[in-house]
């Protein structure tokens, strides 16, 4: 890293200390690119914090599972997860006019949030949602019950986090009692890219809950609710 105070300043100072040119930053695009040397955004990584092997043997084992989901007569596979929104809203890059204000979006005095519970069927796409104010074992087995109503001539293998509240005396109890039509393959620690689901909570986050702040968390949740029905509607021929 050449300078804490940015990419570009800091190339920009490296240059100006072996050559004595100033170069401003919006040109170093130019300069730098006819070099093979671009501006990338990093990404953050997991390396050192999960099991690799475990990652890479889940990664195998779902791939298989994935590639004769259409045999499955009798089973459905939900990749389920949770997210939160939150009345402070989402930012996402939009498009504006060159040289005009950055643009801005208000915020909330205080911020408020609502938990998501979600299942995403991966043959069809269809999502089965349910709202609660907390993640906990409680909430979490009530949107098993949710789950299991939406499908109830089916049984269901659930591809899931191993989030500590999945594993209260609550949660266990409910899928032991229900084992004959649930199944749930837990996911190594720190293995959010094994789980589908979360695209589709970067979809809804940017088209319907991002860059406008709601008057309430009500009309924010309704507003995610509409966009949920409206993508059920569009999978549920499919």
């Amino acid at each position: 890293m050449l300078s804490r105070r940015g990419p570009c300043r800091g190339w920009g100072e490296f240059l100006k200390g072996r050559t004595g040119v100033t170069v401003q930053p919006h040109c170093l695009g130019r300069l730098l690119h006819p070099m093979g040397i671009a501006r990338r955004r990093p990404r953050h990584v997991l390396e050192g914090k999960r099991d690799e092997v475990a990652h890479d043997h889940a990664k195998t084992e779902l791939q298989a599972l994935k590639k004769h989901l259409g045999r499955r007569k009798r089973t459905v596979v939900i990749s389920q997860d949770k997210t939160e929104f939150h009345l402070y809203p989402y930012l996402v890059a939009i498009w504006s006019a060159v040289g005009s204000p950055q643009p801005e979006v208000r915020t909330p005095g205080k911020n408020l949030k609502c938990v998501l519970y979600g299942g995403l069927n991966l043959k069809t796409g269809h999502l089965t949602s349910h709202w609660a104010a907390t993640k906990s074992g409680a909430h979490f087995v009530e949107y098993l019950k949710t789950l299991l109503h939406d499908y109830p001539d089916q049984k269901i293998l659930m591809i899931a986090d191993n989030g500590s509240f999945h594993h209260t005396q609550k949660v266990d109890t409910y899928v032991q009692e229900h084992r004959d039509r649930l199944e749930i393959k837990w996911l190594p620690p720190y293995c959010p890219d094994l789980n589908d689901i979360e695209r589709t909570w970067r979809r809804l986050e940017a088209s319907h809950a991002s860059n406008f702040l709601f008057n309430s968390l009500d009309g924010l949740v309704e507003n995610v609710r509409q966009c949920i029905e409206e993508l059920n509607s569009t999978v549920a021929t499919n």
